[in-house]
């Protein structure tokens, strides 16, 4: 997803860009390989990266019996394009190690990530109800900050409600974060409607 990708933070993701621009500009030169025109040890010096993903999925056998030919008669026969589909299919542990990503890393955006994700939902069920508001299909007795106030409160506490999981042992702790967040919002309310 495109917008995740922008959430990231590339340089948590060791050398995934470098990767990305070795593949962009190795086209060419994989081609001229491919057709005898080049040496296989002039693209792999210019091309470091991108030698080292197709020798780890000609060594981890991810093209069926690949090893039965030679590496240099395997890359003369795969699709250039292909790369991206063949990383895909190594295991996690072998990607990050690839691409020198640490677990840790990718691990510290993640909550990053989904409260952005949420507050964009939020934004955007927000600019619906504005638009509501604004061109009358529906009316409300408080004026528009005020009712987004209300619905906002009532859209954290449908979220709350969604992420409790039962089956885990603080589960009473959750719900009583909950009830706490009922009991404000109903105090808040009662301010609005004051």
């Amino acid at each position: 997803d495109a917008d995740a990708m922008n959430l990231l933070d590339v340089k948590n993701y060791g050398n995934f860009a470098d990767f990305l621009s070795e593949y962009n500009a190795g086209k060419t030169d994989f081609k001229l390989y491919q057709a005898s025109k080049l040496k296989l040890k002039t693209f792999s010096e210019k091309f470091p990266m991108l030698h080292s993903a197709w020798k780890i999925i000609y060594d981890k056998n991810i093209v069926k019996n690949s090893r039965q030919k030679s590496f240099g008669l395997f890359l003369k026969e795969i699709d250039y394009e292909e790369i991206f589909s063949l990383l895909a299919k190594l295991s996690g542990k072998n990607l990050l190690e690839f691409f020198q990503i640490s677990e840790e890393n990718i691990f510290s955006q993640k909550e990053e990530i989904f409260d952005r994700a949420a507050k964009s939902k939020w934004e955007n069920r927000a600019a619906k109800y504005i638009f509501m508001l604004e061109s009358g299909l529906v009316e409300s007795i408080f004026d528009k900050e005020k009712t987004l106030k209300f619905l906002k409160g009532f859209y954290d506490i449908r979220n709350e409600r969604n992420s409790i999981n039962h089956a885990v042992k603080n589960e009473r702790a959750e719900i009583f974060k909950l009830r706490q967040m009922i009991e404000n919002y109903l105090s808040n309310l009662e301010k609005i409607g004051g």
